[in-house]
């Protein structure tokens, strides 16, 4: 086996949905036991803990509550892309070794044909189609990695907060629980104003907004935060019902997303006021 090839993924690395029957895949709690919760065959996810529970490994994907196993997963299926360790070496016959000699004499000829083809394409007759082969697609720039993230890196707070609040009223979306569709309800249907605290406590636990950064609360409770990381900025969305806030990066919410007007739309209903927590 390839010793750079990982059998389970790294904290924070991206996993995809890969049922057998491309069903989709039951979520568990950290104890083992199946949930009422599911996610879609191809959907793409953040792992932020490997581990085993009863000799079976899950990847924990968002709150303690929602693990996959990796039978569920593009790892599940990693032994498909291995490559065997011992491969049978057939000993070449007197009628393979004349097969292979005629086979040698035929390859020498499509050699010369290609090098004939070659010389003809460098004298400039087939220069048009090098150039159209080798030219970039509209759709492969608009979709490249880079691309993406310098548009995330562009998107205003106000945009920020729009696209985090869609992001998590997503229905296939099962790491984040019904408060944040209700507050992506209220955002939607109002002008909303949101509090920004430089910190903030949600259950036990008091956040710290860094640098020129704010806390962001909706609600009691419940609001998002985001650390600037190389260029972009990783939000986490706290939850006073959560044990662990879920964190995600602008770039893979925009890609999931994907609708720049309707996070326009929702960032025009937003203002801020500046409060502090008594």
């Amino acid at each position: 086996m390839d010793k750079n090839h990982k059998t389970d993924p790294q904290f924070k690395d991206t996993i995809i949905v890969m049922t057998e029957n491309g069903a989709p895949a039951y979520l568990y709690n950290a104890q083992g036991q199946q949930q009422n919760k599911t996610e879609k065959n191809g959907t793409k996810l953040t792992v932020f803990e490997v581990k085993k529970i009863n000799g079976r490994t899950f990847y924990r994907v968002g709150d303690q509550s929602s693990w996959i196993l990796k039978s569920d997963t593009n790892y599940g299926h990693i032994d498909e892309r291995i490559a065997p360790k011992n491969k049978q070496i057939i000993q070449p016959t007197s009628a393979n070794k004349s097969q292979f000699m005629k086979m040698s004499v035929g390859m020498k000829i499509l050699i010369a044909c290609f090098a004939v083809v070659g010389i003809i394409i460098l004298t400039g007759i087939g220069y048009e189609v090098i150039k159209m082969v080798n030219a970039p697609t509209n759709s492969t720039v608009q979709t490249s990695n880079s691309s993406l993230k310098e548009r995330a890196a562009k998107l205003t707070i106000k945009q920020l907060l729009a696209l985090s609040l869609i992001y998590a009223n997503r229905n296939d979306d099962s790491k984040l629980d019904s408060n944040w569709q209700s507050v992506y309800d209220d955002v939607s249907n109002n002008n909303y104003n949101i509090g920004r605290f430089p910190r903030y406590t949600f259950g036990n636990a008091t956040v710290t907004a860094k640098g020129k950064n704010y806390i962001y609360v909706f609600e009691k409770g419940i609001g998002i935060g985001y650390q600037d990381k190389k260029g972009q900025r990783l939000v986490s969305f706290f939850d006073k019902d959560m044990s662990d806030p879920v964190r995600v990066y602008d770039y893979q919410m925009l890609e999931d997303v994907n609708n720049m007007s309707k996070v326009k739309k929702l960032a025009n209903k937003i203002t801020f006021t500046d409060e502090s927590e008594n």
